[in-house]
């Protein structure tokens, strides 16, 4: 690992973050200018709004892109109100009107101000969309708020006997402007990028947000053009970021590039990039990262070395994924999601894939979603310790110790069974069944970086049931109860067979 240098770790991109984050807070507070609403965006943390919207978007009632997290409420807005009520079965209305009114929250609302209170009997390991607990005990604060021109959320979390020994967290933070059709923000923000539900490959909510800057398109209108209006409604998410952790190249940058689009209302196709670039040590001038951008990246291109590879740009990983609504007289998907650890052709190659099935069936008078989801991280053809590795940045795709992509890491498979749904108009229920095989070699690679959720090749299955209460006006509690056929052991983090955790969201006044 290189020496810490306390001069190139207080690095330009942080102090930009928290300039422009504090200024244009203060003046808007200051200058009394600030109209609170609450969020421009649906993040990671909400599994039922999530399912709202995928009920919604298989009856045809919603025909953005919405596989690509944060979400823009611009679009989910847009296509609302051009529904109308008449042209919605009866059995999704009153999706329909709860959408409506989770919509009118965002635009209308007084701001969000809330505490939130977590503890575990173990820190989470495994985790799917919709999750929002780290560690044992956490304590969280924010106040988001939207004006004419900007949004914003300053959070900040205490966490306890933290395992990356980073107590005071401001992940979920971020500072966004709205300019006509486009957001621009800087923060601490969350992504899942693709259409599955337990796990993504490329980017999820498994490792902490990584600070950076990122421009969203904020409405997915589809071109004017008549060459380019084939490609339908379209969205456009990028980002550069900077893994300000410990790692074997310091302070490299990650940047990523999201499009979706739908040529067909019934088809979502996602084409996504990301990269890892520059650090201490390796090249970061426009050069490098125009090269990057192009994929004059590999060693044996043109003026790069494969000998002592000091002139190699970096890392990248490519993926595509799709989304099909089928043809059924019941609302259901299929969708797949592939990840390349390099390029071969243009294409990406030594993949990763994840594959899975969803429905709606209807039961004591509500809708429930199923699914069935494969993932697999070790590359086809059972090639090992390839997937999220590298040869220069050895530390890996992963930051604070979680891969960035999928939570299972490389070299493993995992079947899941999942079904969710609204039990009462207060309670909603999620119960997930995973058979996992984790790390399949368990070898050592590259200083010793191996899987990061076991340390050793692991079978369990798990069981996850999720219930979620609304407090009316004390917020709501979530609870987490987690059985594993056979202990998880990452790296000393025991997490012994049975995992209960509460996490409960105060609305302050």
């Amino acid at each position: 690992m290189n020496n810490e240098n306390p001069l190139h770790n207080q690095t330009l991109i942080r102090r930009c973050i928290k300039l422009l984050f504090l200024t244009c807070i203060s003046v808007e507070i200051l200058t009394g200018s600030i109209h609170v609403q609450a969020e421009p965006w649906v993040d990671t943390r909400d599994l039922w709004l999530r399912q709202d919207i995928e009920l919604l978007v298989d009856a045809g009632i919603i025909n953005s892109p919405i596989t690509t997290y944060p979400l823009m409420w611009s679009n989910i807005a847009e296509d609302l109100d051009n529904t109308k009520i008449e042209d919605v079965p009866d059995n999704y209305k009153p999706i329909f009107w709860r959408l409506k009114k989770r919509m009118s929250a965002a635009f209308r609302s007084n701001g969000v101000r809330q505490l939130r209170f977590s503890a575990a009997s173990s820190s989470p390991i495994i985790r799917s969309f919709g999750d929002i607990s780290r560690e044992e005990a956490e304590l969280s604060a924010r106040n988001s708020g939207m004006s004419d021109s900007w949004a914003w959320n300053a959070e900040i979390t205490y966490v306890a006997d933290a395992y990356d020994d980073k107590d005071i967290r401001p992940d979920g933070s971020y500072l966004a402007a709205i300019w006509g059709n486009w957001v621009l923000s800087a923060g601490w923000i969350e992504r899942w990028w693709g259409p599955t539900w337990s796990s993504a490959n490329l980017i999820s909510n498994n490792a902490r947000p990584t600070p950076g800057f990122a421009l969203q398109r904020n409405y997915a209108a589809p071109f004017e053009s008549d060459w380019l209006s084939w490609i339908g409604p379209w969205s456009l998410d990028t980002f550069f970021g900077q893994l300000d952790d410990e790692r074997y190249v310091d302070d490299a940058f990650l940047i990523g590039a999201s499009v979706t689009f739908k040529p067909l209302s019934s088809l979502e196709i996602g084409l996504r990039r990301t990269a890892q670039w520059g650090g201490e040590g390796r090249p970061d001038d426009l050069s490098s990262l125009f090269n990057l951008i192009i994929g004059h990246d590999n060693c044996g291109s043109d003026g790069i070395s494969c000998e002592n590879k000091d002139n190699e740009p970096g890392n990248q990983i490519a993926g595509v994924d799709f989304r099909w609504t089928l043809p059924f007289d019941t609302p259901s998907n299929v969708y797949l999601s592939t990840v390349g650890e390099d390029e071969a052709d243009y294409f990406p190659a030594k993949r990763i894939y994840s594959l899975g099935f969803s429905s709606v069936f209807n039961g004591w008078g509500n809708n429930y979603r199923w699914y069935v989801e494969y993932t697999d991280t070790a590359v086809w053809k059972e090639r090992y310790n390839i997937a999220y590795e590298h040869h220069i940045y050895r530390t890996g795709y992963r930051y604070h110790g979680r891969a960035i992509g999928a939570t299972y890491d490389n070299d493993s498979t995992a079947l899941v069974v999942g079904v969710m749904g609204d039990v009462t108009s207060n309670d909603q229920l999620a119960v997930r069944f995973k058979q996992l095989e984790l790390n399949k070699d368990g070898d050592p690679w590259l200083d010793g970086v191996r899987n990061s959720i076991s340390d050793s090749p692991l079978m369990t299955n798990n069981l996850n049931i999720s219930w979620q209460h609304q407090l009316l006006q004390n917020g709501k509690m979530k609870v987490n109860l987690d059985y594993f056929s056979q202990e998880l052991n990452s790296f000393g983090r025991e997490n012994g067979q049975f995992l209960l955790s509460v996490d409960w969201e105060y609305p302050l006044k």
